[in-house]
C-alpha cells in the first residue's frame, strides 16, 4: 500500500512557543488514522498544518517537510484543498487552468503564487478568460507553469 501522506521532522512554532517537536509519520492510502493524545499535545495544531491553516496565521514558522499526494479523477476541473489548489490542464488545452480564487494582483501584475518553496513563487499571468469560478490562464514566461504544481488559494 502506498502512503498518501508522508510527514518528516515538522517543526511548528507560535512565535517563542514550539507547538510541533520533530512529527514523523506516514499516512497509508485507504487507511483509517487516529491522532490520540491528551489536550494541549498538539493534535489539532498538527491538522491544522497539515491542511495548510496555518500558512497564514501571523507570527508561525513551520520547519520540516510534508508530502501529500491526492489522485484526481477529474483532471480538467480544479483540486481544492483548504488553502491549496493544483494547477490542471484546462477542457481547452490551450493554456492552464486554475481556480479563480487563485489569482492575486501582485504590484498591479495578475498572476498565481506557487507554494514550491517557503514563502512561494509569484508567477505572472494573463488571464485569457475567468468564470467566476475558474480561470484560464498562461504563464507570461514560457514552462513557468507546470501541470500538477501547487498555488495558493485565497
Amino acid at each position: 500500500m502506498n502512503d498518501i501522506i508522508t510527514v518528516k521532522d515538522l517543526r511548528l512554532w507560535y512565535g517563542q512557543t514550539q507547538a510541533l517537536k520533530g512529527v514523523s509519520m506516514d499516512i497509508p492510502e485507504k487507511s483509517i488514522t487516529a491522532l490520540i493524545g491528551p489536550s494541549g499535545c498538539g493534535k489539532s495544531t498538527f491538522l491544522k498544518t497539515l491542511n495548510r491553516m496555518n500558512d497564514l496565521v501571523e507570527g508561525v514558522k513551520i520547519d520540516g517537510e510534508v508530502l501529500a499526494v491526492f489522485l484526481v479523477e477529474d483532471p480538467i476541473g480544479p483540486l481544492l484543498y483548504q488553502r491549496g489548489g493544483r494547477v490542471t490542464l484546462s477542457s481547452e488545452l490551450t493554456g492552464l487552468s486554475v481556480a479563480s480564487e487563485a489569482l492575486y494582483d501582485q504590484n498591479g501584475q495578475t498572476g498565481v503564487w506557487l507554494y514550491d518553496m517557503p514563502g512561494g513563487t509569484f508567477v505572472p499571468v494573463e488571464v485569457l478568460s475567468d468564470d467566476g469560478t475558474n480561470a484560464l490562464i498562461q504563464p507570461l514566461t514560457d514552462g513557468a507553469l507546470q501541470v500538477g504544481q501547487t498555488v495558493l488559494v485565497k
